[in-house]
């Protein structure tokens, strides 16, 4: 496994100034790649060959990313298509996530 970061921006408006700014939230941890299942590529219209399922474990108990996050693997931005957590009471222990470009 190698140390990921995945990053979300969201946009914070501020009442007081009536300015709107991006803000990035991080979610550290570390994954690897593992084998696509063919039924939730076929299900989201995905391809097997050019978008890589991670399973990410964070460093944050709990933490987990979400569709939209944004993440570089092997050099390239991906952004999560499909987070799936394994969580065998409420605090997901892992996930499995489709990313695509």
């Amino acid at each position: 496994m190698i140390g990921i970061t995945f990053t979300r921006t969201t946009t914070v408006y501020d009442e007081s100034t009536g300015l709107a700014t991006p803000t990035e939230t991080t979610i550290t941890g570390a994954a690897m790649r593992i084998p696509g299942d063919p039924s939730r590529y076929a299900a989201g219209g995905w391809s097997l060959a050019t978008m890589p399922t991670l399973m990410f474990v964070a460093t944050t108990y709990g933490d987990l990313p979400v569709a939209g996050d944004t993440v570089v693997w092997g050099g390239v931005t991906y952004t999560a298509k499909s987070v799936e957590p394994f969580a065998p009471d409420p605090w997901p222990i892992f996930s499995t996530i489709v990313v695509g470009v």
